[in-house]
């Protein structure tokens, strides 16, 4: 699993996406990282956030299995 920290502005902008805790494999960091691009545009924060940008910490994990036949 790869723990990301994210951080989105206001209006809905990735603003950081860094690795927090690498997986190990390279590979699944990058999976991890390019899910996250893809997943943009963001919306916005709630009209009522106050602060400037928000920030996440995000675990993605991935299941592999292979299976015989």
């Amino acid at each position: 699993r790869t723990v990301l920290f994210i951080r989105i502005s206001k209006t809905g902008n990735l603003m950081i996406l860094n690795i927090k805790t690498p997986s190990g494999d390279t590979y699944t960091d990058e999976l991890a990282v390019s899910a996250v691009r893809k997943a943009q545009p963001f919306s916005p924060l709630p009209a009522g956030y106050k602060n400037a940008y928000a920030d996440f910490i995000l675990t993605i994990g991935y299941n592999v299995s292979a299976r015989a036949n």
